[in-house]
């Protein structure tokens, strides 16, 4: 890939550049933060085409996410074709479409779902079957499990013909096999989870439950529920109810109720069986980071708590 001219670059965009097409390994979760929503989408447009490989996308997703980039979905929506032929065009479908089912409205989001049943009938390695377990994850119940979970099926069986005296096949088997009874299963049950706080109709409550999935408090399925709690979080800002929440919309007040929920959960921290005390500092951390991150005021006191405790953490929620 030819390098940027960073010389004449809109703002943001050497940024965005580096962390999408050049990532350090060591930051590659580190989005980068304080750049305006116009200009991201303007980069992804630029940039990012059917000619852009996988990676580049997972990386941008991140952003997205982030971001709440509903700007992008439209050119998002006009890469994928419905024409993969291998592997690698099967996983990058993938990615794109569960950026799409992440942060764009219902009708892009029912795209989604129709799309994860083209490449579920498509896929047909373990590699593929974890972009696609992704994607159920990201769908949260649109998309049925079943169909993924029958490819996987077939393939184990083709696996079982061959793993007997081909030592690479049965290594295959053993992976596919822990990855659809572990992680497809986990993918299964966090969608159950998270439909159970969706349909919390107290908005206080459904927010302290988020908080706690957020947090890792009293919820499993972490791998699942965390990012998911964060993505919550923000849309509780957009109205009052999830299905009110689908089109990103500022509502300060809003923010603000989320700030103080988030100062009073840091406050009522304790150490308890869901709480070891070696972890109370790092979710104190992360709850003050998120109350700054939805605007609200944190005392000089909290600043330098975060400054001596943060280290090299890094939270969702925070600018």
């Amino acid at each position: 890939m030819e390098t940027t001219n960073q010389s004449n670059l809109p703002p943001g965009w050497a940024e965005l550049d580096e962390f999408i097409f050049h990532p350090d390994q060591y930051h590659a979760e580190n989005v980068p933060k304080g750049i305006h929503r116009d200009s991201i989408a303007k980069f992804i447009e630029a940039r990012m085409n059917a000619k852009t490989p996988r990676g580049p996308f997972v990386q941008a997703e991140k952003v997205v996410d982030y971001y709440d980039l509903q700007e992008a979905c439209p050119h998002l929506r006009g890469i994928p074709s419905k024409k993969e032929k291998t592997p690698e065009e099967i996983m990058r479908s993938a990615v794109i479409v569960r950026t799409i089912a992440l942060v764009c409205l219902p009708p892009d989001i029912s795209f989604a779902a129709d799309y994860a049943k083209h490449l579920a009938a498509l896929s047909s390695t373990l590699p593929e079957f974890q972009d696609l377990i992704g994607l159920n994850d990201a769908l949260e119940g649109k998309f049925d499990g079943a169909q993924l979970k029958s490819r996987m099926e077939a393939r184990l069986a083709d696996l079982n013909q061959k793993r007997q005296a081909d030592y690479q096949a049965q290594l295959e088997y053993a992976n596919l096999e822990d990855t659809m009874n572990i992680k497809l299963n986990r993918s299964q049950k966090a969608n159950e989870l998270k439909a159970k706080i969706l349909a919390i109709p107290n908005r206080s409550q459904r927010i302290s439950e988020e908080i706690k999935a957020y947090l890792g408090i009293q919820y499993g399925y972490l791998e699942f529920t965390q990012v998911w709690a964060a993505r919550r979080l923000r849309r509780e800002t957009w109205a009052e109810q999830p299905a009110q929440q689908t089109q990103r919309t500022e509502n300060p007040p809003l923010r603000q109720g989320i700030a103080k929920a988030f100062l009073e959960t840091s406050a009522s921290l304790a150490p308890s069986p869901q709480i070891p005390k070696e972890n109370l500092d790092s979710l104190r951390v992360r709850c003050l980071r998120a109350v700054d991150f939805f605007g609200g005021e944190l005392s000089a006191r909290d600043r330098n708590f975060i400054e001596a405790k943060a280290g090299k953490q890094t939270d969702l929620l925070s600018k």
